[in-house]
């Protein structure tokens, strides 16, 4: 909504800053972040910010830029509490979209370092339902055949029949999903405990 070169302004602004400390912040509520890009679009106006001070501004950005501030103006009718709430929204709506992308991009490495990590150990869901079936029913005493090795490659892991083989890699599948899985909601929970130290207002469940 600026300029290029407004983004280490916006970083550093007293607003934004405290929110990273000495680094850059990880999350920044949309209600900062609009207060922060009209000071910087306002500078140093010690009174609230006026409609006219706003459209004068905006005259002076690049007309690229100049088009989306013309539309936001237009779509508040004139009201600056109506500007701010459409910066948030504006805001909301892009890290929506980048956070998809982000997810996407992370869910193809997780499920790729899952495969690889269940085929380098030979992990199989199937062996472990099956060694677990064992033992409930014959007992902790009683030697299971799937039990002998659930990690890690023998000479009797290697499939020789198609149906060992069809078995094999649906058995790598499975723990490669629930691995992913597993990965992704450690994932999500972390960003959620990120959310809630740096937010300061309620949490929204979309984002």
């Amino acid at each position: 909504m600026l300029g290029e070169g407004d983004s280490r302004s916006l970083l550093e602004h007293p607003i934004i800053k405290p929110l990273g400390g000495k680094r850059f912040p990880t999350y920044i509520p949309s209600r900062l972040f609009a207060l922060a890009i009209l000071d910087l679009l306002v500078p140093n106006s010690s009174e609230p910010i006026r409609l006219a001070d706003l459209t004068l501004a905006v005259q002076r950005l690049p007309s690229h830029m100049r088009r989306s501030w013309i539309a936001l103006l237009r779509s508040s009718h004139g009201d600056i509490g109506s500007i701010l709430k459409a910066i948030e929204n504006w805001f909301n709506d892009v890290m929506d979209a980048v956070s998809g992308d982000y997810r996407r991009t992370l869910q193809f490495i997780l499920v790729t370092v899952s495969l690889v990590l269940t085929i380098s150990l030979n992990m199989s869901t199937i062996d472990i339902v099956n060694c677990g079936w064992a033992q409930y029913v014959g007992g902790s005493g009683t030697p299971a055949p799937y039990c002998s090795r659930l990690v890690g490659w023998s000479h009797g892991d290697i499939p020789r029949t198609a149906l060992q083989l069809l078995g094999r890699v649906t058995g790598w599948l499975l723990t490669t999903i629930l691995l992913a899985i597993l990965a992704q909601v450690l994932f999500d929970f972390l960003r959620y405990l990120v959310r809630i130290r740096f937010a300061r207002q309620p949490l929204d469940p979309k984002s």
